[in-house]
């Protein structure tokens, strides 16, 4: 342990006098304040707010991400390429904590940077409406409907031999991709349900609904004429162009059960389409935005720290030109590892580079995934709560379990470049 803090205070150190913490904090700072003045909202206080986390915040994490990767991953081959590995590690101290001492004094650079581009971001921010809490329709999941669907689907004559012929892996991507882009009709006249679960003692805070209602055909606009009900509490929905509705519950909201359902009346005079799964919200109104952004501090801080454990692993590899490099190149390719993955969903068209293109994004975009399973900046953007319990799963999972493992490896990487 007293080696694990010696080399600690060492990085810390070494951090400090060679500038790249007040570099780093210059540059996030900079940005923060930079960002407002050239990126213009549309003047109400939801636009500036947007601006101000989306672009700002979101973008002074993202800078910074980059930076502790970077310096991370020079971190162990700079001190090998300057002979100074050897004698750390002759005090006597482990491959294990010289690894995780390094990887926690980067985590804590980031950390305290982040608390102050969180910081400003909180003045800025003065006055912002309470979070909600998100509850989605008590569904089978994507895969398991999927898994449902694919004896009847392979089974169907109009099926294409081609598709019968594929991976069954590859199929059931496809399937849980039509599973997950699944639209309901709802006709004129007609009433949808769909399940929520109450929560243990009832639901605390004021209720609404959220949905992204579409015509039956595309671009189709006309007047929407619907009522809502939930537990006893009710709304409407009267709009003229479809998009994105929240509709305020009013009245007492009495739910008997563990699940309650949902209603929504359609009472106008065309059909409405829209995907359970991702259009239709529960929304709960919960506590202020500045306890909303501490969580998602928490949740940023632990994937700094996830990155500087990645980082240091590279370095205890690989040369410092390379393992920086190849730290980079997987950092972006995690980033818009989704994105190519959405703009390729039929893998049966593609041909075997794009399949292997696709198998190693898709790969990455796993691996990466864990450590990042959702990003707070995106949930405070829509005023949604950053739960307490995903931000301690996140930062148990980025805090502790990844440096544990990155240090395990990242020590097999020192002794194999010995």
């Amino acid at each position: 342990m007293i080696s694990f803090w010696q080399i600690f205070l060492l990085e810390a150190r070494s951090l400090w006098r060679s500038g790249t913490l007040a570099l780093t904090a210059c540059a996030a700072l900079a940005w923060t304040f930079a960002v407002p003045a050239f990126v213009q909202g549309d003047g109400t206080p939801d636009g500036v707010r947007e601006v101000v986390l989306r672009y700002s915040l979101g973008g002074a994490f993202a800078l910074l991400s980059v930076i502790v990767l970077a310096a991370a991953a020079g971190s162990v081959s700079r001190e090998r390429e300057s002979r100074r590995l050897q004698m750390t590690l002759v005090r006597p101290a482990s491959r294990f904590a010289a690894a995780l001492a390094r990887m926690a004094a980067l985590a804590l650079a980031g950390a305290l940077v982040m608390g102050a581009v969180v910081a400003v971001e909180a003045v800025r921010v003065s006055a912002a409406p309470p979070c909600r809490h998100v509850s989605r329709p008590l569904l089978p999941s994507p895969a398991e409907e999927a898994a449902e669907m694919y004896d009847v689907f392979m089974d169907d004559p109009e099926t294409p031999e081609a598709v019968k012929k594929a991976d069954r892996a590859v199929v059931l991507r496809l399937l849980e991709r039509r599973a997950l882009d699944h639209y309901q009709t709802i006709p004129t006249n007609d009433v949808a349900s769909w399940t929520f679960r109450v929560p243990e003692g009832g639901f605390a805070g004021a209720l609404s609904a959220r949905f992204l209602l579409a015509g039956s055909y595309a671009g189709a606009k006309g007047d929407v004429d619907a009522a809502v009900s939930f537990c006893g509490a009710t709304g409407a929905v009267v709009r003229t162009v479809r998009s994105v509705v929240e509709v305020p519950l009013a009245g007492a909201v009495s739910c008997e059960g563990d699940v309650a359902e949902m209603k929504f009346a359609n009472n106008g005079d065309e059909a409405l389409m829209l995907r359970p799964r991702a259009d239709v919200a529960l929304l709960e109104e919960a506590d202020g935005f500045h306890a909303n952004l501490l969580r998602a501090y928490v949740v940023m801080a632990g994937m700094l720290a996830a990155l500087a454990g990645f980082g240091v692993f590279l370095g205890s590899a690989l040369g410092r030109p390379v393992a920086v490099f190849c730290a980079l190149v997987l950092f972006t390719a995690a980033e818009v590892g989704p994105d190519v993955i959405e703009e390729y969903p039929d893998e049966l068209e593609t041909d075997r580079r794009d399949a292997i293109a696709l198998a190693v994004t898709r790969a990455v975009a796993s691996v990466a995934r864990p450590l990042s399973a959702f990003s707070p900046v995106e949930r405070l953007v829509a005023g949604e709560c950053v739960e307490w319990r995903d931000a301690a799963v996140a930062a148990a999972g980025d805090f502790v379990l990844a440096p544990v493992v990155f240090a395990l490896l990242a020590a097999a990487g020192m002794r194999m470049k010995r």
